[in-house]
């Protein structure tokens, strides 16, 4: 799991669920090994915010846009004016923190599947 699609598909679903939590059906369809239908939105969420926090799976800026907009709640509007970037910038961003995000879950599964494998 690692083609332009997989990933573009993880981003995808992953700007679904940052924005609405409690849903994270299109997250858990991505068929992750790391996410399971039978954990709760708040335990994905949780977990998500532990992969943004590891400095060594994200940029520190990526890192950063993320924790302020999807964990701090802070607006498009007042990321902007902190940052004295246009809203359409810090959309841009954090479209491109979250396609990191998605390569960075993307390499945890894959540790996983090697996991698997190894055991086998």
């Amino acid at each position: 799991m690692g083609s332009k699609d997989q990933r573009a598909k993880l981003a995808k679903a992953l700007k679904a669920f940052l924005a609405k939590p409690e849903d994270k059906t299109a997250l858990i369809d991505v068929g992750l090994r790391q996410f399971s239908l039978t954990q709760a939105s708040l335990d994905i969420f949780n977990q998500l915010k532990t992969v943004v926090e590891d400095r060594s799976r994200l940029p520190e800026d990526d890192a950063q846009l993320l924790l302020d907009r999807f964990w701090h709640r802070k607006t498009v509007k007042v990321m902007s004016e902190t940052l004295a970037l246009s809203m359409d910038q810090i959309n841009r961003m954090l479209s491109k923190a979250i396609d990191n995000l998605a390569g960075a879950l993307l390499q945890i599964h894959q540790a996983h599947i090697a996991a698997d494998k190894q055991v086998q």
